[in-house]
């Protein structure tokens, strides 16, 4: 959605109004939002696409969980229990 608050631009009134064009040239940018189709076959539960064994490239490295948890507690955020506690063990700390 795209406000042109240009002088002249606006509806018979006067008045901006919010539009689908967009202000850059080129083409129109698709919309983030918007119904999926569905297929019955493409219906899938959580417990159907997690998977049991993950790549240990997937795995937050120790650094990573210990920046995690410094920048927590340097801006005062009180992380959930159970996220607290498994970076805590993925860094070493417990």
């Amino acid at each position: 959605m795209c406000l042109d608050l240009t002088p002249g631009h606006g509806n018979l009134l006067g008045l901006s109004y919010w539009e689908m064009s967009s202000a850059w040239l080129g083409e129109c940018w698709t919309l983030n939002t918007g119904p999926a189709p569905l297929r019955e076959e493409n219906v899938y539960t959580l417990s159907q696409i997690l998977e049991d064994h993950v790549p240990q490239r997937y795995y937050l490295s120790k650094t990573a969980c210990l920046g995690i948890l410094r920048r927590a507690e340097a801006r005062g955020k009180e992380l959930p229990p159970q996220l607290k506690e498994a970076l805590m063990i993925q860094a070493g700390l417990a």
